[in-house]
């Protein structure tokens, strides 16, 4: 069933009640989850919930095998993000080689489904009994959500993929996309379900994971059976996401941030969400008069975008002189 984390640090004493109900009943052992938990080596630092969360679990695996003894909860790294490496990592070896190999796999992923994981354990022969999605869903760094799919916590999946090899990183994000574009792609808008939507945002996700060099090109074409289909919001959203990404990535002026800012307006006039849109298209135009120049094609067709706005708003005074500018550059640049 679903999980409910513990929320912010944890005081000894608490931590230690914590595990009483679990119940674990030798001192020692308890003494060293807790040890082992902490934020940092440091003695005075809070327990670290999450943590606290993979001690348990791995003493579980270690006390049907018979070998939970208090060494065994030890973690030398002394910085958090080292210590949860430490710790994802020996609970994932807790697993065996199968499940391990596939849930290190399915980390590039925001989130999977039953199909998802059929298609990891089939592509790479993990060896991995196809029932076991359930047991996923089980541990305790693993959410699912009312639609299905499963999420692993995010400094357990970041730990994870901070230990793949590149080329696992890059086999299993290739892997996963493949799976999710198939499953979002629709011949026709009118074919759009929820499922393909759901699908659609996956592989955008796992999309960007792989770099933003041509992603917006990719989502021009993705999000195009969404815009026919006048399903705004979703669109918008993922066109929000590709704006925040490739800004933070590219820059405030790259030619792709316009893009972005531009089909994002777009999205947002459609629903009718003038105020929001307008200082979108400023942008848009401003980044791409900066970059092309005044004269250029599309500086034209921001300009003609943004009079579209204003003249939708009644605003005729500010749209008249930006549609004669995108005229004149087209005339001159077009013939």
């Amino acid at each position: 069933g679903d999980k409910q984390h513990l929320l912010g640090g944890l005081a000894d004493k608490d931590a230690d009640d914590f595990l009483k109900a679990v119940p674990i009943t030798d001192d020692t052992i308890r003494q060293a989850i807790i040890e082992g938990a902490r934020e940092s080596s440091d003695k005075a630092t809070l327990v670290y919930p999450l943590m606290l969360d993979l001690q348990v679990e791995h003493w579980r695996e270690l006390t049907a095998k018979g070998e939970a003894s208090p060494d065994r909860f030890t973690i030398a790294a002394d910085t958090f993000e080292a210590r949860c490496i430490e710790m994802v990592g020996r609970v994932l070896r807790d697993y065996g080689d199968a499940l391990q190999t596939t849930i290190e796999r399915l980390s590039v992923a925001r989130r999977f489904d039953r199909g998802a994981l059929k298609h990891v354990v089939t592509t790479f022969g993990t060896a991995l009994p196809l029932d076991t999605f359930d047991r996923i869903a089980e541990l305790s760094f693993v959410t699912r959500t009312d639609d299905g799919f499963l999420s692993l916590h995010n400094v357990v999946a970041e730990a994870i993929r901070t230990m793949l090899r590149e080329e696992k990183k890059r086999t299993s994000l290739d892997a996963l996309l493949g799976y999710f574009s198939s499953r979002a792609h629709v011949v026709s808008h009118f074919d759009l379900n929820t499922e393909s939507v759901a699908a659609l945002f996956e592989a955008a996700y796992l999309r960007r994971a792989q770099g933003l060099n041509g992603y917006v090109k990719w989502l021009s074409q993705a999000t195009e059976p969404l815009r026919m289909g006048a399903l705004y919001v979703p669109a918008a959203l993922l066109w929000r996401e590709a704006a925040n990404a490739v800004e933070k990535t590219l820059g405030a002026e790259h030619l792709d941030t316009a893009t972005s800012l531009n089909n994002l307006a777009l999205l947002l006039r459609a629903q009718g969400d003038y105020a929001g849109a307008e200082p979108l298209y400023e942008r848009a135009l401003a980044i791409r008069e900066k970059t092309l120049g005044a004269e250029h094609p599309d500086t034209a067709h921001s300009l003609n975008n943004l009079a579209g706005l204003l003249w939708a708003q009644g605003d005729y005074a500010g749209a008249e002189p930006l549609y004669e500018r995108a005229l004149a550059i087209r005339e001159k640049t077009l013939g």
